[in-house]
């Protein structure tokens, strides 16, 4: 008998994990997205430690800087921290999506100018370091 109840015990509960993950899956579908999903280089690398050349260049505290001043500004951003963009010789390097801009030698003057342009939906040819779809 115990084996048989265990089976149907097993079989509701697998179908309420089940369900939780289909609604999980529901919430997460519907979650807004942002406007613009900025990533800004800090060399982490596999091991998970930060050294490369971004890092060296104060990027933790690019990226602290972005967060606040984008906040301020009232735009609907997402900042992230990624590992090595293979840019290191134009690092700090900043990825902004939708719109596939990759700008480098990124610091807190960069940022703003960078963030003054986002605003109007242009780049700022000075710091591109690929070329824009026209």
């Amino acid at each position: 008998m115990r084996g048989r109840m265990w089976r149907q015990c097993k079989g509701l509960c697998l179908a309420n994990k089940y369900v939780e993950n289909e609604i999980l899956i529901y919430k997460i579908k519907r979650m807004k997205k942002p406007d613009y999903h900025i990533l800004l280089c800090n060399s982490y690398r596999i091991a998970g430690e930060a050294k490369g050349a971004c890092n060296k260049k104060n990027a933790p505290a690019i990226i602290q800087y972005m967060i606040e001043e984008a906040a301020d500004r009232g735009l609907d951003v997402t900042v992230s921290s990624t590992g090595c963009l293979n840019v290191c010789a134009q690092g700090p390097v900043m990825v902004i999506h939708p719109n596939n801009f990759w700008y480098g030698a990124v610091d807190e003057t960069a940022v703003d100018e960078i963030l003054d342009a986002l605003e109007e939906g242009k780049a700022v040819e000075k710091y591109l370091i690929a070329e824009t779809e026209k």
